[in-house]
């Protein structure tokens, strides 16, 4: 059984953040709370509890959007999703832990500064766009623990509106994660201690995702997006830096 510990007591304010943010924004489960728990376990462990913790606090949110959820998408996404995670776990396993983490902060640092620099532009779907995108979200799901970024720049970029793209994102991280999840035990990957860790801190997952979903009507959408994406270039600048530092 995991220890219960100052990092379990960092890990459990970690994910009510992150699930808040989540649950507020539809997303950014993974994002906020990758970098910062390869702090404190290792990517396999990391990937895992995002896993667990959206598949067991997602739902939630679920309840009140899944009337909004654009099912001809989520059609279009998922088999190329799928196929990606089989890719991502050749990743996993090949590629240096300390590797993984450099890869994560430079994907969360360039993804803030993509959103941040206000240069993305709405363009008309076209049927190469899904395909594309959940290849590249289904790879980053079992390799980095984060689902989110090719997602939410596709539904950015065609202009998806605010209620179908939450509804939607919603749905598509239970799904990819129910079978990535899935997949990953099959490989040996998921360990009993990483699955009791999960449950532990599965409550603060679910106070986290009301939290969130309460503060929909209380909060501008411009200021939290701008404090979110300031907390994600922190996280991933802090989490390169500890990289860089390890190999000096």
């Amino acid at each position: 059984m995991p220890d219960l510990d100052s990092a379990f007591f960092l890990a459990l304010a970690i994910v009510f953040f992150a699930a808040a943010v989540s649950g507020l924004a539809g997303f950014g489960f993974s994002i906020v709370s990758v970098p910062m728990l390869l702090f404190i376990y290792g990517p396999p462990t990391v990937i895992t509890l995002n896993k667990v913790l959206t598949l067991g606090s997602t739902w939630v949110n679920l309840l009140d959007t899944w009337r909004c959820i654009s099912w001809r998408r989520l059609a279009r996404l998922m088999p190329f999703a799928v196929a990606g995670l089989f890719g991502g776990i050749a990743i996993l396993e090949a590629v240096d832990e300390e590797a993984i983490k450099l890869a994560v902060g430079v994907m969360v640092i360039s993804f803030a500064l993509l959103l941040l620099s206000g240069r993305i532009r709405h363009v008309r779907e076209r049927p190469w766009m899904a395909p594309v995108t959940g290849l590249a979200s289904g790879v980053s799901s079992t390799s980095t623990g984060m689902s989110g970024p090719p997602l939410v720049l596709f539904f950015t970029v065609i202009g998806l509106e605010v209620k179908v793209f939450r509804a939607t994102s919603i749905m598509y991280f239970l799904a990819l994660d129910s079978v990535g999840l899935t997949v990953l035990v099959r490989q040996g990957i998921v360990s009993r201690d990483d699955l009791v860790l999960s449950l532990l801190l599965a409550p603060a997952a679910l106070a986290g995702r009301r939290a969130g979903a309460w503060l929909v009507p209380h909060v501008s959408p411009e200021r939290f997006r701008r404090l979110a994406l300031g907390l994600l270039l922190l996280t991933g600048t802090v989490a390169i830096a500890s990289v860089i530092g390890t190999m000096g």
